[in-house]
C-alpha cells in the first residue's frame, strides 16, 4: 500500500489540516481512497513530550490509518510528500517507508518547462509560448474589465452557444489551471470565429 501523506495550511481559519491518501492493487486494478482531511492540532502534553515534530505526525497518521484497520508498519510500503521537510523525515526516516515520485508534479514540472509557465521568468525554457500566455491572459483580462468589450463578447458567446461562458484567467505557473484557461479560451475563440465568420457572409 502506498501513502500520501500532506500537511496543509488553512489560511482562512488559521488552521493545519492533515491529510492522508492510500492506494493499492486489488484484483488487477489500481484503488485509491482519501482517507482523512482534519485538523491537526496536537496538545500542548504532545508538543512539549521531547518528541520531534516528524515523530509527531507519524503518531497522529497511525492513529487515522487505525481507524481503517490499516497497520502502517504491516501494511504501508512507499509514500509520496510534498517537500515539507518534516514530513520527508516522517515517511523517510520514523515509519520507514521507499519514497516516490509525485506523477502530478513530475508532470507538471514537464508541462512547465513546455510551456515555459515556470514562476521565475528568468527561467523560462520556452519564451514564446511564455509571451502568448501572457498575451492570452492580458487579453482575458481587458475584457473581463471592460463593459463594453465584456457585453459585446458575451452577446456573442450567447447567440451562437446559447449560454453564457465566462472568461477564466489563472497565474500562468500553476499548469492544471492554464490548462483550463487555455482550453476554454480555445472554445470560446472558436464560437466567436464561427459567429465572425457568419456575419462576413451576410455582410461582405
Amino acid at each position: 500500500m502506498s501513502l500520501s501523506l500532506d500537511l496543509i495550511q488553512n489560511e482562512v481559519q488559521n488552521k493545519i489540516l492533515i491529510g492522508l491518501h492510500v492506494t493499492y492493487c486489488f484484483q488487477g486494478c489500481s484503488v485509491s481512497h482519501n482517507l482523512a482531511v482534519r485538523g491537526y492540532n496536537p496538545t500542548e502534553r504532545q508538543t512539549t513530550s521531547g518528541i520531534t515534530a516528524s515523530e509527531l505526525l507519524i503518531t497522529w497518521t497511525k492513529m487515522i490509518l487505525q481507524e481503517f484497520s490499516i497497520d502502517a508498519e504491516a501494511d504501508i510500503l512507499t509514500s509520496c510528500t510534498d517537500s515539507g521537510s518534516d514530513v520527508k523525515k516522517a515517511l523517510e526516516k520514523v515509519l520507514p517507508t521507499f519514497r516516490e515520485w509525485c506523477v502530478s508534479h513530475l508532470s507538471h514540472l514537464a508541462l512547465a518547462d513546455a510551456f515555459g509557465s515556470s514562476l521565475d521568468p528568468a527561467k523560462s525554457r520556452n519564451v514564446e509560448v511564455r509571451d502568448l500566455l501572457n498575451q492570452c491572459r492580458k487579453v482575458i483580462e481587458k475584457i473581463n474589465k471592460s463593459k463594453q468589450l465584456k457585453a459585446t463578447f458575451d452577446g456573442l458567446v450567447l447567440s451562437d452557444v446559447g449560454r453564457a461562458l465566462k472568461m477564466k484567467n489563472s497565474p500562468a505557473h500553476r499548469w492544471a489551471a492554464i490548462d483550463d484557461v487555455l482550453e476554454r479560451l480555445l472554445r470560446l475563440w472558436s464560437h466567436v470565429q464561427n459567429a465572425f465568420n457568419e456575419t462576413k457572409s451576410v455582410f461582405p
